[in-house]
């Protein structure tokens, strides 16, 4: 008989499955704390992700499934500060027992920097550190060195005539930074002295001696 009937029906579909990323980046170079939080829409619910702690830096693609298998990916780069490096100028004293100084300086990492700074330091080895603002911390190793004490010892020739202006003294300086300037010693009468030693570097010392003459005749 040909009759005919129709019927209207609708096939839905779920809205699309995306994804974004918030990246948290790694605090200091090298580490292993970085991260990504990622925010579903679309597809059916609930989702299936990876975890996504502990991270490197680096670049990732991670893949997020709804509840019918539905899959998208996500694309994402995890960042990380340059290597926390220090650079360091240090003056040593030019005379023994003195203080040199020291510049510390930072760069790198994540500013502002803790450092040091500029200080003074008597000859040693030290140990200091710069950190910056992620707290992450460079360990190093210093000496400030110095010029051996500057020390002088004196022989004396004794004058050979009660009165007379033949004595003398002669020096044997060590330490310091050669060379020396030393005062004449010679043409001397009896007596007590001090004399003066200088180095190149302007450090003193000073040595006392006696110089003998015989009896009267």
């Amino acid at each position: 008989n040909g009759c005919e009937t129709s019927v209207e029906f609708t096939i839905s579909e779920p809205d699309a499955l995306s994804a974004s990323v918030s990246v948290s980046d790694v605090s200091c170079n090298g580490e292993d704390d970085g991260s990504a939080e990622l925010t579903v829409i679309g597809g059916t619910p609930p989702y299936s992700t990876e975890n996504l702690t502990e991270l490197t830096a680096g670049t990732y693609t991670t893949t997020v499934i709804d509840s019918n298998g539905c899959e998208t990916l996500v694309d994402f780069t995890v960042s990380e500060p340059d290597q926390l490096e220090y650079s360091i100028t240090i003056t040593d004293p030019i005379c023994n027992g003195d203080s040199g100084s020291v510049q510390v300086t930072a760069s790198g990492g994540t500013p502002p920097y803790t450092t040091l700074g500029s200080a003074d330091f008597l000859a040693g080895t030290y140990n200091s550190q710069v950190s910056d603002a992620n707290g992450c911390v460079t360990i190093f190793e210093f000496t400030v060195s110095e010029p051996d004490a500057l020390v002088a010892s004196v022989s004396v020739s004794d004058v050979s005539c009660n009165g007379g202006d033949d004595g003398s003294a002669e020096l044997t300086v060590t330490g310091g930074t050669a060379p020396y300037t030393t005062e004449d010693l010679t043409e001397l009468t009896a007596g007590t002295y001090t004399t003066t030693i200088t180095d190149a570097n302007g450090c003193e010392t000073s040595v006392e001696f006696t110089i003998s003459e015989p009896d009267a005749l």
